[in-house]
């Protein structure tokens, strides 16, 4: 409980990707990865409305199953 409020003070919003890459590339404003466990990671309702909000802002934003995954998206996009 004491990490949430610390979060919360700090400016932090509920959902908000785990990754965010403030760099324009390939027509996007920025890359926006929210990280999940390669097997039984679920997404919540607020991290689907994070994604679908970013997408709609000209963001590129993602949902990466494991460090393999997050690492190419990562990669392909900075390539761009």
């Amino acid at each position: 409980m004491r990490e949430a409020v610390r979060l919360k003070d700090t400016g932090y919003k509920k959902g908000f990707p785990d990754v965010f890459v403030y760099e324009p590339r390939g027509g996007h404003h920025g890359l926006a990865i929210e990280l999940k466990r390669d097997k039984g990671g679920r997404v919540s309702p607020s991290q689907k409305e994070w994604k679908e909000a970013l997408e709609a802002r000209g963001y590129r934003a993602t949902i990466a199953k494991g460090y393999e995954e997050a690492k190419r998206v990562l990669e392909e996009y900075l390539a761009a």
